[in-house]
Formats: structure tokens, C-alpha cells, sequence
């Protein structure tokens, strides 16, 4: 019998300690991500994200304090600097650790907008690092949805005519409320890369599974449950409005998981569903601490508490 709870978090959260806000040094950053990646939620947790200026850092790191028989580690590249200076690091990366570590996936934004030429460059460029690197291209939603539809549109279109593995990526809030995108801009990025064939990463502002209002800040903090909810619902074609309503639900109670598969309101997803979500939709989110999204996944009852780390 097919688990929709294994299904639908497995290898959901990369670990992106280095990143802001939790900015751990490298040496307390590999040694939480490899608690995390041997205890009980090992499951749940996928890549390990690392800024491509920092690559050499890593490199060293793990050359002193892998052991034998480690499981060998994926690592999710995020481009900080020029991108041929970025790539170069990571081909040198891959080329030296692997199989003990690898490259598995690269993401980096547009610094000039959306066409599809600039698509397709980016995108090849990043699967240059290795033949089965996986490509992220991140698209702004910070504006209208009309306007996102338009760009993850041309960009879902540039990269699937690469031919390469991969697809976009979509930024869910940062350190002030500005940055955080509208539920009608997450949903247009959801419906249009559902639409445009391409599976898709996210980012920032992820840290509970449902989507809770801060009226101190006067925002709404999206939850990656919700994000899962909204892609099973492109996956399965529903209208715009309904994905969009999926996004800013804060009520807790209408997410729900049974043998059957998994609930929101009087929707029910079953197994193949969710399958097809991880695989064409929200394929993994970065999180500065994967400890504390498992502990309200668990409190939730989407996971059992012995998964808890």
C-alpha cells in the first residue's frame, strides 16, 4: 500500500543553513544537516544547499568528515555570482567529490528579465555542470498575476524546448513584508508552470506547513502545505480561483491525511495525485532549519511522532 504521507513530504525540505536567517557557519551547518539527514525524519529532508561561492568551503569540509560508508550526499547549488564563475566551481565540485557528493541541482534568477533566449542560455548553462544536473530558473512574482503568468509561461517554454532537466523557481517571502508575493501571484506561478510542463522549487519564507497571518508585520507567512495543496490542484486542472483560495487558507483544520491520500476542504487527493504533484509540480523547498517544519508536520498529524528528530 502506497504511504500519500511518504509520498507527499519525502525529500520535500532542503537544508539551507548557510543561508539567511539562520547564516550557520559550514562546519555547524554539515554537521546539522547530517543529524537531520541520519535520524528518524531522514525521509523528509533532501538537499543541502550551498552558494556557489562557498563550494570550495564545503569541498573542505566534507573531505574531513565524511566517513566510509556514508551515504553520499546531493547538493543543491544556488548562484551568488557571475554564472560562469558559478557553473565553472560547481563542474569542479562534481568532477572531484563525486560519487561521494554531487551536484544534482542548480538554481539562479534572471538579472534582466524574462525572454526566451535568456531562458535557455541560463538554463543550459547550469546544466553544464553535469549531465543530469537539474536547473532551476527563478521567475519574480512580485508583480501581477497577469504579468507572472506571461514570464513563467515563456520561461516554462524556453525550458522545456531545452530538453534538459529542471524547471523554475519561486521566492515566498524575505526579510521584510514587501518581498513577500500576493496568494493571486503565487497561484498564477503555480497554474501557469503546472500548465507550461515544468516542475518547479521554492523559497524564503516557508517555515510553516500551513499559511499563518502576522498582524504585527500585517502579512501573511505562506505554508508549504498550502503549496503543496495549490500544485496538486493545477496537477488536477482546477480553476484559477480555487488554487488561489488553496494558497491563503490559514485554517488549519482543512488539511488533513489519511490512508486514502490527502484532504483539503471537500477536496481529496489520492496517492497517484500526490505522485504526480512531487514529480511534475513542488518537486522541494529550502529551509534554513528542517527541524522545526517536521516538528509541526508531526504536531499537525500529517507525520507520525516517531518521525519527529
Amino acid at each position: 500500500m502506497i504511504d500519500p504521507g511518504a509520498t507527499l513530504f519525502g525529500r520535500l525540505i532542503d537544508h539551507a543553513g548557510l543561508f539567511p536567517p539562520a547564516s550557520l557557519d559550514m562546519v555547524a551547518a554539515v554537521a546539522e544537516y547530517r543529524r537531520a539527514r541520519s535520524g528518524p525524519a531522514s525521509s523528509i529532508v533532501g538537499r543541502f544547499l550551498v552558494p556557489a561561492t562557498r563550494l570550495e568551503e564545503l569541498a573542505m569540509v566534507l573531505v574531513t568528515t565524511m566517513t566510509a560508508g556514508e551515504r553520499p550526499w546531493e547538493i543543491g547549488v544556488v548562484v551568488d555570482t557571475d554564472v560562469g564563475a558559478a557553473v565553472a566551481a560547481a563542474a569542479a565540485f562534481h568532477r572531484e567529490l563525486h560519487p561521494g557528493a554531487s551536484i544534482v541541482t542548480a538554481e539562479a534568477g534572471l538579472p534582466n528579465g524574462v525572454d526566451d533566449a535568456s531562458v535557455e542560455r541560463l538554463h543550459l548553462a547550469l546544466g553544464a555542470i553535469a549531465d543530469d544536473v537539474a536547473a532551476f530558473v527563478e521567475v519574480d512574482v512580485t508583480g501581477e498575476p497577469s504579468r507572472i503568468e506571461h514570464d513563467v509561461t515563456t520561461a516554462a517554454g524556453a525550458i522545456v524546448r531545452s530538453r534538459r532537466p529542471g524547471g523554475l523557481k519561486i521566492r515566498c517571502g524575505g526579510p521584510t513584508p514587501h518581498p513577500a508575493p500576493t496568494p493571486e501571484a503565487v497561484a498564477a506561478f503555480v497554474v501557469s508552470a503546472t500548465a507550461g510542463g515544468v516542475p518547479f522549487k521554492a523559497t524564503a519564507g516557508l517555515h510553516h506547513p500551513i499559511a499563518v497571518h502576522d498582524p504585527s508585520r500585517g502579512v501573511t507567512h505562506h505554508g508549504f502545505v498550502n503549496l503543496l495543496v495549490a500544485s496538486a490542484l493545477a496537477v488536477d486542472g482546477a480553476p484559477f480561483d480555487l488554487v488561489r483560495a488553496a494558497v491563503a487558507d490559514t485554517d488549519r483544520s482543512a488539511f488533513g491525511l489519511s490512508l486514502g491520500g490527502f484532504r483539503w476542504r471537500d477536496r481529496r487527493f489520492p496517492p497517484a495525485t500526490l505522485e504526480r504533484v512531487r514529480a511534475r509540480g513542488l518537486i522541494g523547498y529550502g529551509s534554513c532549519d528542517v527541524v522545526a517544519p517536521i516538528a509541526r508536520l508531526a504536531a499537525m498529524g500529517l507525520i507520525a511522532n516517531e518521525d519527529m528528530p
